[in-house]
């Protein structure tokens, strides 16, 4: 699960930037614009998963833990949800909890 959240926070992240210019509290405003970056973003991840070849069995556990293309609804939820946690890391005076799963994350996969 943490690894699908962190391919999400990934796609999401690119996504915003595209859309937004990296104004991510104009999501609201531009999420069509936002979903159809998400699911292109999402379709180059999975072009360039391919391009490891069919066979490399990391890049076929990245594909079925990548998720589906999303609506313009879904993206602005998911949007609020990383903005919201980021800002309450902020506020809470702690880490991201976002960046201390992605480096625990990075460390699996680094393991395995």
């Amino acid at each position: 699960m943490r690894l699908t959240h962190l391919i999400m926070t990934y796609l999401a992240d690119m996504a915003m930037i595209l859309a937004t210019n990296d104004r991510r509290e104009l999501v609201k405003d531009n999420k069509k614009n936002t979903a159809s970056a998400f699911n292109c973003v999402r379709e180059h991840w999975i072009l360039w998963l391919d391009s490891n070849g069919p066979g490399d069995p990391t890049s076929q556990t990245l594909k079925r833990l990548t998720p589906p293309e999303m609506s313009w609804f879904s993206v602005l939820i998911k949007g609020l949800d990383l903005v919201g946690r980021e800002v309450l890391a902020k506020v809470m005076g702690n880490p991201s909890a976002n960046q201390i799963e992605k480096e625990t994350e990075m460390k699996k996969l680094q393991h395995n």
